[in-house]
């Protein structure tokens, strides 16, 4: 393996020049991302193909398959409505992180993520979560 790398390890892995994250490596070539991220496509439970950059560190090359290729940004005014709409999610597999709680007049922010073909806008309307 590369790097002295072992299957099932857990190792940091660069995403892109501004982005570090983790990754539990499955082969000598691919890993499965640990943890959801942000800034960029690659998220949760996504599976990349990997290599040793010039310091030796551990790089993503490109992404091999996506978890959830259907991922939004959603404002929600109560927990409740974050709890609501990842227990809906989780139904249809998919899921939802909190990034930000609500706090007084201001939103909260929460990443929601489902498979293709699954109305995440329209489930949060659903239950009262709207986003303009």
């Amino acid at each position: 393996m590369k790097n002295n790398l072992s299957v099932g390890q857990t190792v940091k892995i660069i995403i892109n020049d501004d982005e570090v994250g983790w990754a539990r490596i499955v082969s000598n070539t691919h890993a499965i991302i640990e943890g959801v991220l942000y800034d960029s496509d690659i998220n949760d439970q996504d599976i990349v193909t990997y290599d040793e950059n010039e310091d030796g560190d551990i790089q993503v090359t490109s992404v091999t398959h996506r978890k959830y290729p259907n991922r939004k940004i959603i404002k929600y005014q109560t927990k409740d409505q974050f709890y609501t709409l990842k227990s809906i999610l989780r139904i249809v597999k998919g899921d939802a992180v909190n990034i930000i709680d609500p706090y007084k007049d201001k939103p909260g922010i929460m990443a929601a993520a489902a498979m293709k073909g699954i109305g995440i806008l329209t489930l949060a309307e659903g239950i009262g979560i709207k986003n303009d």
